[in-house]
């Protein structure tokens, strides 16, 4: 009987411990030029590479690696790396895990999103479905992000001219996020960013619509709603390892 009641206590401590690595693995990165590779998934002379690669394309493809993730939370930190760098219009997010095809494409340009559209991609999880998972199957993560670059810049979409970047939304998660579009959809996908010129002090509960990215859909938080959600997941963790520790030892006065 002990036996088994210590092995649900380990279990209720392996959730807690796992609630906790979700909060710190979001977090973002500075980042260092157009290759942020705090997951180490690349040689320097491969970031070297990539960075000669991407660079003077008229549309800028800024790549950060990340690992140990599940979807969603790629999807959340994909989201909070873009509006925390502050992207513009003319770049474009390619967060690459660990996880062979795994990777989410985060861009706001309605234009670029309806080009995209009329392709065969169809939304950005196609691009990467496309372009990057073939190549990153084969082991050359270097190539799928190339041919992600070289594809959106084919698109023959006109390169917006900004004075300044986007704002850092304030509140909960991507901050305020843009719900995609049906048929943008899915996963590795548009995600929502703050209208330019604008600096939210709270929550967005609208949908606007321009935002593409992939691995999932936006949620409509910004960049603090992670951390409240995580909190919040953490204190219910704790409360139920504390309940189960009670039982058990009420439980073990009873049999003595």
């Amino acid at each position: 009987m002990r036996t088994i009641q210590l092995l649900v206590l380990l279990l209720l401590v392996f959730i807690f411990n796992s609630s906790i690595h979700t909060v710190y693995a979001a977090d973002v990165p500075e980042r260092s030029g157009a290759v942020t590779d705090p997951a180490g998934l690349f040689t320097v002379e491969q970031v070297k590479q990539l960075r000669e690669a991407l660079q003077g394309q008229s549309f800028e493809l800024v790549v950060v690696t990340a690992k140990g993730l599940n979807d969603e939370a790629i999807q959340q930190f994909g989201n909070d790396v873009y509006n925390t760098w502050k992207l513009g219009a003319n770049q474009l997010l390619l967060v690459v895990t660990d996880k062979p095809g795994t990777a989410q494409l985060v861009y706001d340009n309605e234009q670029m999103a309806k080009a995209v559209s009329s392709t065969e991609a169809g939304n950005a999880q196609g691009i990467i479905d496309l372009q990057y998972k073939p190549m990153a199957a084969k082991g050359s993560m270097i190539e799928g992000i190339k041919g992600v670059s070289s594809y959106v810049n084919g698109l023959n979409v006109p390169v917006t001219k900004e004075t300044s970047p986007q704002p850092v939304p304030s509140g909960v998660g991507v901050t305020p996020p843009v719900q995609p579009s049906a048929s943008e959809g899915a996963s590795g996908s548009v995600t929502p960013v703050p209208p330019k010129g604008e600096t939210p002090t709270a929550p967005d509960t609208s949908s606007p619509s321009g935002h593409v990215g992939e691995t999932g859909a936006a949620d409509g938080t910004n960049p603090n709603s992670s951390w409240t959600a995580s909190i919040v997941t953490i204190i219910v963790s704790i409360l139920i390892v504390i309940g189960a520790v009670v039982y058990i030892m009420k439980r073990s006065r009873r049999t003595q």
